[in-house]
């Protein structure tokens, strides 16, 4: 499946911007929503021999609400959902709708000093509770665990506000999926008091080529993934900010 320009509309509450980023962990008893809005369509693919050629196209709507809680200054937890409408013009038309996978995660924060911080996140995933077997598929049918380690740097330069974030991972997918390996980079730039640009690096690469690929139309394929995003917060209020971006 070929990846296309998409828009991503954010709305997020926050405390600060650092507090969106990998490494930091959230005061005990404050937390974050940030509700992502998505829309994805492409009419190419690539087989499992790596060659594009035309598809039906096909279409994802989808919202996707991210929380994070603080249990303690040094611990937070959160998950990731997700709410999906795909559709695919083929004749029939084909379409469904409903939950895809769901993440859950901790954040514990190991060490922070001078601006830097690093944590450790493990993490677990639930396949799409989607039993029909309708056509798009919405999500896996296996779980996944996995473990990350995150670094952060937030700094001032110019009057304005900026962090460095870098996150690597190991997810262990269980069923016919690969294992992955994820890295992740972010470069949040305070341009004024209310504007923030972040350009962003993320990168999947799949531990083992399988001799049949496993494929259902989202980033939890069997393939490697370079994906480039670059977006602008904007806060509108001292608790919500708006983003809106394209990868």
């Amino acid at each position: 499946m070929r990846l296309l320009p998409a828009l991503l509309f954010t709305a997020c509450s926050a405390v600060a911007f650092q507090a969106a980023a990998g490494a930091w962990t959230q005061k005990a008893g404050h937390g974050q929503i940030i509700l992502n809005a998505l829309y994805y369509s492409t009419k190419t693919l690539y087989t499992n021999q790596g060659s594009k050629q035309a598809q039906s196209r096909y279409s994802k709507y989808e919202i996707n609400p991210y929380f994070e809680y603080g249990l303690t200054d040094a611990i937070t937890i959160g998950s990731n959902l997700s709410f999906q409408h795909a559709r695919q013009n083929t004749s029939p038309l084909t379409y469904n709708s409903g939950s895809g996978d769901s993440e859950f995660f901790a954040r514990a924060r190991l060490w922070q000093q001078d601006g830097f911080v690093v944590s450790l996140e493990p993490m677990f995933k639930l396949p799409s509770p989607d039993l029909t077997g309708a056509s798009p598929k919405l999500g896996g049918q296996h779980p996944d665990i996995g473990m990350g380690l995150s670094a952060g740097y937030g700094f001032s330069a110019l009057g304005q506000h900026h962090f460095v974030n870098a996150d690597v991972g190991y997810r262990k997918r269980f069923g016919a999926p690969e294992n992955q390996i994820k890295w992740a980079g972010t470069l949040g730039m305070g341009i004024n008091d209310r504007l923030m640009i972040m350009p962003q690096v993320f990168v999947t690469y799949r531990t083992d080529k399988p001799a049949n690929v496993t494929f259902k139309q989202t980033s939890g394929d069997d393939y490697n993934l370079v994906k480039l995003q670059i977006s602008g917060v904007y806060t509108i209020t001292s608790d919500v900010s708006l983003q809106l971006g394209a990868f």
